[in-house]
C-alpha cells in the first residue's frame, strides 16, 4: 500500500514527459543538393508519386506546371554555376535574409526543354511567366512549412501560397502574410529569402498536406523545411514502458 502514491506519480511524470516530448517533431529538409539524388545543373526533377523507400524525398511529391505550357518540367538550377542562362539566380547573391547562403540547387520551372530525353537540360533556366510549385506529404503529420524563394521581385508580383489539410480544409496566404512570419527580408532582382515557418494550427487547419506555392514571377524555390509531429503512440509505449520500470524498482527496493 506504501508503494501506490510512488507508482501513480511515476505514472503522471511519465504522461508528463510524453506530453513535452510530442509536442516536438522531426525536422525534415529538401534543398536538392542530397548527395543520394545526384542533382545536377539541369537535372529533371520528376516525382509523380511518393517516393521509394530510402530515397532522401521518401513521402514527399514534387511537382510543377504551369497552365499556359502544354509541357511543364521541374529541373534544378545551381546557382554557383557560371556563366549560366539566368544571373538573377546565381551568388553571389545582392540582398535577401539568406543571400550569404551557399544555396547550391534550387528547383525552377523550365523554359527550354532542349536535353529533356536525357535527364538533363541543356540551357536551364526559368520561365518568364511562372507557375505552379506543388509540395505534396504522405504523412498527415506535417504541421509546419517553409521555403525559400530565389529572385522574387515583390513589385506588383504575385507569391501565394495555398494550404490544404486532411480534411480538404484549405486557407491561402499572400505575400504580405508571409511576410508577417519573416524577418529581414529584401526583394527584388538576384535575392534570396527563406520565409517563416508557416504553422498549420495557425490557420485553423489539422495539418499540411499539400502547398501550392503560385507565382507569376520567374522565381526558383529551394530550402523547404517541414515538421514532422511524431506519433503519440511512439512515445506512449516508450514512457509507459519506462512507468512499468520505476514501478518494479520502488517495489524491488
Amino acid at each position: 500500500m506504501k508503494l501506490k502514491p510512488i507508482k501513480v506519480t511515476i505514472i503522471t511524470a511519465a504522461i508528463s514527459m510524453m506530453n513535452v516530448l510530442s509536442s516536438y517533431g522531426v525536422i525534415n529538409f529538401i534543398t536538392f543538393d542530397e548527395p543520394e539524388q545526384a542533382f545536377q545543373h539541369g537535372s529533371i526533377v520528376t516525382s509523380s508519386a511518393f517516393g521509394p523507400t530510402g530515397d532522401q524525398y521518401s513521402g514527399v511529391s514534387l511537382s510543377v506546371s504551369n497552365p499556359a505550357r502544354l509541357l511543364s518540367v521541374g529541373a534544378t538550377y545551381n546557382t554557383n554555376v557560371l556563366l549560366g542562362l539566368d544571373p538573377d539566380l546565381q551568388a553571389p547573391f545582392s540582398g535577401g535574409n539568406i543571400q550569404n547562403l551557399n544555396l547550391g540547387n534550387a528547383l525552377i520551372i523550365a523554359e527550354f526543354l532542349l536535353g529533356f530525353n536525357s535527364g538533363i537540360l541543356t540551357f536551364p533556366s526559368d520561365q518568364s511567366t511562372g507557375g505552379l510549385f506543388t509540395i505534396e506529404f504522405q504523412s498527415d503529420l506535417v504541421d509546419r512549412l517553409s521555403f525559400a524563394v530565389i529572385d522574387f521581385l515583390n513589385n506588383g508580383t504575385i507569391l501565394d501560397v495555398t494550404l490544404t489539410d486532411s480534411l480538404d480544409n484549405s486557407v491561402t496566404l499572400t505575400i504580405s502574410d508571409l511576410e508577417d512570419l519573416t524577418s529581414g527580408e529584401v526583394f527584388g532582382s538576384n535575392t534570396a529569402n527563406q520565409f517563416g515557418f508557416i504553422d498549420a494550427a495557425d490557420y485553423g487547419l489539422q495539418n499540411i498536406k499539400e502547398a501550392v506555392i503560385e507565382t507569376d514571377d520567374s522565381i526558383a524555390i529551394d530550402n523547404i523545411i517541414y515538421n514532422v509531429v511524431p506519433e503519440p503512440s511512439t512515445y506512449a509505449l516508450l514512457m509507459i514502458g519506462l512507468a512499468i520500470l520505476g514501478y518494479m524498482r520502488f517495489k524491488l527496493e
